[in-house]
């Protein structure tokens, strides 16, 4: 919750791409290329696929009138859904979705903010096995482009088989 900027540090130093940053919040999270996947999924059930990938941030046609460019946001959001090879059609309503396609939208939501930085917190919890496997392409299909992944996790079974690298913290030590 310190890096996504939920929380303040009281000690230690973070540094992104060999420099010291103090993240403000979650916005400058954001703005410094992380996102967080949470256990608890945040998307607007009765909304599609895209309006929840660019909520609070769609693209304006025209900023004067507040026109919303919603060819662009659909076709943004569709991008990155074949990116991910996630087979969704961007006008779909997250009420419709499975557990496991919400993820994928999380994962496109954040995609969506050029995330160069992950941090999925227990994002298996409510899957079955082949959504997991699924799930684990995209973690290596996104590795493959560069993007960091923080893989929080109780089951370590999982973690040998996306990590590079393991830390196991026990009651914060």
């Amino acid at each position: 919750k310190i890096l996504s900027g939920v929380y303040q540090k009281d000690a230690g130093e973070i540094l992104l791409d060999g420099r010291p940053v103090e993240i403000q919040n979650p916005r400058h999270a954001q703005e410094l290329g992380i996102s967080t996947i949470y256990q608890e999924l945040n998307l607007v059930r009765p909304l599609d696929i895209a309006k929840n990938v660019f909520l609070g941030r769609e693209p304006m046609r025209s900023k004067a009138l507040q026109w919303i460019d919603y060819l662009k946001m659909y076709r943004e959001t569709q991008r990155i859904l074949d990116e991910l090879g996630v087979k969704l059609n961007a006008r779909t309503l997250v009420r419709n979705l499975g557990v496991a396609q919400q993820q994928m939208v999380e994962l496109a939501k954040a995609l969506s903010f050029e995330s160069r930085i992950m941090i999925m917190d227990e994002p298996t919890a409510a899957l079955t096995e082949q959504e997991i496997k699924e799930l684990f392409d995209v973690i290596r299909a996104l590795q493959q482009r560069g993007v960091g992944i923080i893989y929080i996790s109780h089951r370590l079974q999982e973690v040998a088989q996306v990590g590079d690298r393991v830390t196991v913290l026990r009651d914060g030590c």
